[in-house]
C-alpha cells in the first residue's frame, strides 16, 4: 500500500513535472514571440524617426524657400516704391516743363505782338518821311 501511494505519488510529480515543463515551453515560446514582436517594433519605430526627420528636413526646405520668397518679394517691393516714386518725380517735370513751354509761347506771343507793333510803327515812320 505505501508502495502504491509512492508511486502513485511518483506519477503524479512526473505528471506536475510535465505541465510545469510545457508551462515553461509556453512561457519561452510566449517570450520569444514577444521579443520576435519587439524586434518588429523597433524596424517600424526607426523608420517612422526616420520618416519624421526626412519630413523635419523637408520642412526646413520649405521654411528656407519662404524666407527666401518673401526676401525677394521685399526687394520687389521696394523697387516698385522707388519706381512709384520716380514717376512721380518725373511726372512733376513734365508738369513743370509744361508750365515752362506755356509761359515762353505766351512771351512768343507777346513778342510776336511786339514785333507786329513794332513793325506797324515802322511802317508809320516810313510813311511819315515819305510825307516829309
Amino acid at each position: 500500500m505505501v508502495a502504491d501511494e509512492v508511486k502513485s505519488l511518483a506519477e503524479e510529480s512526473q505528471d506536475q513535472a510535465g505541465e510545469i515543463e510545457a508551462t515553461i515551453e509556453d512561457v519561452q515560446r510566449n517570450t520569444q514571440e514577444t521579443v520576435e514582436s519587439l524586434e518588429a517594433m523597433t524596424g517600424q519605430v526607426e523608420d517612422a524617426i526616420e520618416q519624421v526627420q526626412d519630413a523635419m528636413d523637408r520642412f526646413d526646405e520649405i521654411v528656407g524657400s519662404i524666407r527666401g520668397a518673401s526676401a525677394g518679394i521685399e526687394q520687389v517691393s521696394e523697387t516698385t516704391d522707388d519706381q512709384a516714386a520716380s514717376a512721380e518725380e518725373i511726372a512733376s517735370m513734365v508738369d513743370e516743363a509744361t508750365e515752362t513751354s506755356d509761359t515762353v509761347s505766351e512771351e512768343i506771343e507777346e513778342i510776336a505782338a511786339a514785333n507786329e507793333e513794332q513793325s506797324a510803327k515802322t511802317d508809320e515812320i516810313g510813311e511819315a518821311v515819305e510825307r516829309l
